[in-house]
């Protein structure tokens, strides 16, 4: 009858024993792991897409000429009245 009960040591909450947990591989632990992945990629998202869309944006900018309408026939506005 004794041998269903947990003893004292298994009982324990500790690094250890979360770690057997986690080992187990049941489906709440691949939840938490598929969980944690889109909050990091979410987070990586959030933090690198604004600096990418700038450098893009730099990029573009460098390769394009100030438009200051000298170069065009008709002027700044397209021959439109000024």
């Amino acid at each position: 009858m004794e041998s269903w009960l947990l003893k004292e040591e298994e009982n324990k909450v500790s690094l250890l024993s979360f770690w057997n947990y986690l080992k187990q591989g049941s489906a709440l632990v691949i939840n938490w792991v598929v969980w944690i992945l889109i909050d990091l990629l979410l987070f990586l998202g959030i933090a690198l897409v604004p600096r990418l869309l700038a450098r893009s944006h730099l990029k573009k900018s460098e390769r394009r000429p100030a438009d200051s309408g000298q170069d065009h026939p008709y002027g700044r506005n397209g021959g439109l009245c000024e």
